[in-house]
């Protein structure tokens, strides 16, 4: 609705949380998000990520790697058998919203940016995503709602654009 798109947490999918995902098109492509965190959880993490599995063994489990909003920090990480490793963390200034992105080159070169209004900031640049093994006949890629499932988090615009 015009409020937006209100996506109940959890720390379900080995640990990622709620995914919203679709299959990858292009190797090379953009997605985005604004997630409004005046209306989000206080301990709730909203964002986008690029979601394949742990290994390359049958039904293994997911794993991801993606940028997310909480409080006054945007950070990028990585889900891997369950733990998450914080790759970078940068101050979002106690924005009411945050806009991330994720560009996406050659399938698995990741550059991940946050944006306050103040302008857009790079949170972290080339960062290889291929140790995470393509899910099914491709990477998945979309919306996660981190956290404890009584909260939820407000994600007021998503988009994906094919280079």
């Amino acid at each position: 609705g015009e409020n937006g798109l209100m996506v109940r947490a959890s720390r379900k999918n080995e640990n990622l949380g709620t995914l919203l995902v679709q299959q990858t098109t292009s190797p090379d492509y953009e997605i985005s998000t604004v997630i409004d965190l005046a209306s989000t959880g206080n301990t709730t993490q909203g964002g986008i990520a690029i979601v394949g599995a742990k290994d390359n063994s049958f039904a293994a489990p997911v794993a991801a790697m993606g940028i997310s909003a909480r409080n006054e920090s945007s950070m990028v990480w990585e889900t891997r058998d369950r733990q998450t490793d914080i790759l970078e963390e940068v101050s979002i200034n106690s924005a009411d919203q945050v806009q991330l992105k994720i560009a996406v080159s050659d399938g698995h070169i990741l550059t991940f940016s946050a944006q306050t209004g103040e302008g857009w900031q790079t949170v972290a640049e080339n960062v290889d995503v291929s140790h995470l093994v393509p899910w099914g006949m491709g990477f998945r890629f979309g919306m996660v709602a981190k956290g404890d499932s009584s909260e939820f988090v407000n994600f007021r615009e998503f988009r994906s654009v094919n280079f």
